[in-house]
């Protein structure tokens, strides 16, 4: 029989919305150049799009990175030395947790005593290497391996998984979220190759124009999504990977400022194989690079 995991999140500790990070975010929007108000406002994004909101102290720790204020594993440091601080205020909730949730809380590296002191440390210590992987990119092919590494290096400081695999990790069966299906277990060396094989002939979509740079990366998000390689952080794992695909073609990306609805709309559309709302959502949030300079 497959195993089928079904993913399911809890809320993180006090909840807020995108919106209310910006406003906060906008106070230190005169200290910051373009580029580094850009770089920290995507981390921002790309995380509200996973239903996580950064409080005062994340975006204060970020502004003081991007400024060259405080070094990445200065700003590791003084997050975790924050969560202990905050572990008491939480408490170790009897709650029945689905197989899916058992094993993802017995895979974490933070001491988590539940899944709201694990999402609350994972926020706190994703948003700080998400927004050292802006500021010095993976590099390499456009590969699988790309991917994995982009992966790898979010998730490092949370989960014993990181940059693996569900075929690595021994986890065959089905992936369901909804109505989505993902790939099996079994399949990702199959389609993960057939994919990435297919991006590289395509020369990574490089010399397209607006139009048809859209519509191939709606198509290939679609595909990668489907994917759905890792049992953690597919999300923005993907975004990061796409924001890099389009940079290395002369746009950007800014995915980050779709809300969420909208996207879990185009993708669950595309999942059914309507792909027009997805290669609508990236033709309004593309840009020739220079038009952003």
């Amino acid at each position: 029989m497959l195993l089928i995991l079904l993913l399911q999140r809890s809320p993180v500790l006090n909840p807020t919305c995108k919106d209310d990070c910006i406003k906060i975010f906008n106070k230190y929007q005169d200290k910051l150049t373009p580029v580094q108000y850009r770089n920290i406002e995507a981390t921002i994004g790309n995380h509200a799009l996973e239903g996580m909101f950064a409080d005062k102290y994340d975006i204060d720790r970020l502004v003081r990175m991007e400024k060259n204020d405080l070094s990445y594993d200065e700003a590791r440091i003084e997050a975790i030395a924050e969560i202990k601080s905050i572990r008491a205020q939480i408490q170790d909730k009897n709650i029945e947790l689905s197989l899916f949730d058992q094993e993802l809380l017995g895979s974490n590296k933070v001491e988590a005593i539940n899944l709201e002191d694990l999402f609350l440390k994972e926020q706190k210590l994703t948003l700080i290497a998400e927004l050292s992987i802006r500021d010095k990119p993976v590099t390499g092919i456009f590969d699988f391996n790309y991917l994995q590494a982009i992966h790898k290096r979010l998730f490092d400081d949370v989960y014993t998984f990181a940059g693996k695999d569900r075929f690595e990790m021994r986890y065959p069966g089905v992936f369901v979220k909804g109505e989505t299906h993902f790939t099996p277990g079994s399949k990702l060396p199959e389609v993960s190759k057939a994919l990435f094989d297919a991006l590289q002939d395509d020369k990574f979509f490089v010399n397209l124009d607006h139009k048809e740079f859209a519509q191939e990366m709606a198509i290939f998000f679609n595909g990668l999504n489907l994917l759905h390689p890792f049992r953690e952080g597919n999300g923005r794992t993907q975004r990061l990977f796409m924001e890099s695909l389009a940079q290395n073609a002369g746009y950007v990306l800014s995915l980050h400022q779709v809300s969420q609805e909208a996207m879990i709309r185009a993708c669950q559309n595309a999942a059914k194989g309507f792909i027009n709302s997805l290669e609508i959502l990236m033709r309004h949030h593309l840009e020739p690079i220079e038009n952003k300079r």
